[in-house]
């Protein structure tokens, strides 16, 4: 679990004394990791609107650092972490990590330690983690340091962790036989990667080093040569580089699929366990959110209804008692989630600052009932969005716009994720001026409008409703006076005639 937050001057104090430590002055690192915690896991407070940074174990910085004198004198002294630990985040180990880069000083301060390293701890994770421009990479789990360092062709830390003499005899074989999540032992894995550095000729002859080495250290395979042809072997096992980069993107898209199954499983026990608490810790302000209360008043007028914009609705939907029990309801459990962290009440922030994932706090039932007293609305107006099974929230969100707010000049053009988009104002102070929406339509419809595109402009008002599908494009404007916050709820066509339920 990450530690207690330090400050960006105390982050910036232990780089420094990282540093002095590399050029062989450590007191200052014992100092800074005697005063927090040992230093074994660092999490920096940014900014209010930010979430914690969490870096890892001093241990661990210092060998993202490349700072092997510094990982000598923690490991010495039994502070910054110990040497199995892993990431809070993306459990990436320190050892894990110096044999990927390969710094090979740090390895051997790692290995030279005597302070319980054990390498059968040090497995990779299937993760998910991005690259420029949002791209999304597969890493696979179950990869050894030695697997790690192979692959990746870094020689020296290879010879350190066969040849150096810094391993147990046990420990050697569980290297040089442990296969990864795929069943290839490391020989295997560096013969499949082999024809994928084709293009790279000094790789290339790095791993045919390497398995060079493997082969010579016990770690060969069933018919590897014992005094033999070791170059003719490697050349004989080598698949073609068509068969090698099809059973790479095979091997992709599983670690994709794990990951995402795992996450879906994840999110789904989170979702869960966050319902419980809400049932067990949670006390309404207005029960009535809860009940048919909320919408005892919704008297359905046909006759309100506004088009401006094909396919965008406009009407007054919720009386001004529902829309404000509703606002203070969600603030009153947005305090309830702050101020009694150890109930852990779920309490989702958007990327904007915004209270997110409503459905999954508790607010389902007054979801239902919005989406109940707009069937009228869909039968008549779109119903190619109800389907045979009417249609259900699946995601809602609080919006709060203001003066001064870092986004409120920077609002993007956008669809959005949804089939159908409902955006009911909640509250507008006295005297509010802006925060209206635009609705586009592109000239084409592959397009993003453009400025002269806008067709309608929705003014907000309490309880004032409008309604479009999500494909229609639109953006909200600044703010420019006052404050105006509203509930936005994303729905679909319900799958089935399944009872509503958490």
């Amino acid at each position: 679990m990450p530690g207690k937050a330090v400050s960006r001057e105390a982050r910036d104090a232990l780089l420094a004394a990282l540093s002095e430590a590399e050029d062989g002055h450590g007191d200052a690192l014992t100092q800074w990791c005697v005063r927090h915690d040992g230093g074994a896991e660092v999490v920096v407070a940014e900014e209010a609107s930010k979430p914690l940074s969490i870096m890892g174990s001093a241990l661990y910085i210092a060998v993202v650092g490349d700072m092997p004198a510094a990982v000598g004198h923690l490991l010495a002294r039994r502070l910054g972490g110990g040497c199995n630990d892993r990431h809070a985040v993306h459990s990436d180990t320190a050892l894990l990590h110096a044999c990927e880069q390969g710094y090979k000083e740090c390895v051997e301060a790692l290995l030279r330690a005597g302070t319980g390293m054990d390498v059968r701890q040090h497995l990779t994770v299937d993760r998910r983690l991005f690259l420029g421009q949002g791209v999304p990479q597969w890493e696979e789990g179950g990869r050894s340091a030695l697997v790690l360092a192979a692959e990746k062709a870094q020689e020296a830390v290879v010879r350190i962790l066969l040849d150096g003499g810094l391993l147990p005899a046990d420990s050697l074989n569980w290297l040089l036989t442990h296969p990864d999540t795929f069943g290839r032992t490391p020989l295997r894995v560096v013969l499949d990667a082999l024809p994928l550095a084709a293009h790279l000729p000094s790789k290339q002859a790095s791993l045919r080093r390497i398995a060079a080495a493997i082969i010579d250290a016990g770690g060969g395979l069933a018919d590897a040569p014992e005094g033999g042809d070791v170059a003719a072997f490697i050349e004989r096992h080598t698949p073609d580089a068509a068969a090698a980069r099809e059973t790479e993107r095979a091997r992709v898209r599983a670690v994709r699929e794990r990951v995402l199954t795992a996450q879906k499983a994840a999110k789904e026990a989170e979702r869960v366990r966050g319902l419980r608490a809400v049932e067990e810790h949670y006390r309404p302000l207005h029960g009535g959110v809860y009940t048919t209360e909320l919408l005892r008043d919704v008297v359905w007028d046909p006759r309100a209804v506004e088009e401006p914009f094909p396919g965008v609705f406009a009407f007054p939907f919720l009386p001004p008692a529902a829309s404000a029990m509703l606002w203070q309801e969600l603030h009153h459990y947005e305090a309830a989630a702050r101020d009694r962290p150890e109930h852990a009440l779920p309490h989702p922030i958007r990327h904007d600052g915004n209270f997110g994932d409503l459905q999954d706090c508790g607010f389902r039932p007054a979801l239902d009932r919005i989406m109940d007293a707009l069937a009228p609305l869909l039968r008549q107006h779109l119903p190619d969005s109800l389907g045979p099974y009417g249609v259900e929230a699946t995601h809602a969100f609080l919006t709060r716009n203001y003066v001064g707010r870092d986004q409120n000049a920077t609002f993007k053009m956008h669809c959005d994720k949804s089939e159908l988009t409902v955006n009911v104002c909640l509250h507008a102070a006295d005297g509010f001026a802006g925060s209206t929406v635009g609705f586009y339509q592109p000239k084409e419809p592959e397009l993003t409008p453009e400025d002269e595109d806008r067709r309608y402009t929705h003014v907000h008002s309490v309880g004032r409703a409008v309604v479009h599908t999500g494909a229609t494009w639109h953006r909200t404007d600044p703010i420019t006076s006052g404050t105006r916050g509203s509930l936005i709820v994303w729905a679909r066509r319900r799958e089935a005639a399944e009872p509503k339920g958490l």
